[in-house]
């Protein structure tokens, strides 16, 4: 398979998650393709993309756990 391959599948993940109105799934979709894009810098030799998608997935993952977070201490 080819790297450029694993771009367009990156891609592919960052365009979808335009589709969703509801955030999380947002979030959801865009951390996948932030995995996607970090698997394709490494394999490219890139940081500038692995390190800016590894950081954009874990900003995605914080503001998803605080999400959860303040949605369960809603139902108490």
């Amino acid at each position: 398979m080819s790297v450029e391959i694993i771009g367009f599948i990156a891609s592919l993940f960052v365009f979808a998650s335009f589709v969703p109105k509801d955030v999380r799934w947002i979030r959801l979709i865009n951390i996948v393709g932030c995995v996607v894009w970090v698997v394709y810098g490494i394999l490219k030799n890139s940081p500038s993309v692995w390190v800016m998608n590894a950081l954009v997935m874990v900003l995605h993952l914080y503001h998803l756990i605080k999400t959860r977070k303040v949605d369960n201490s809603n139902i108490k």
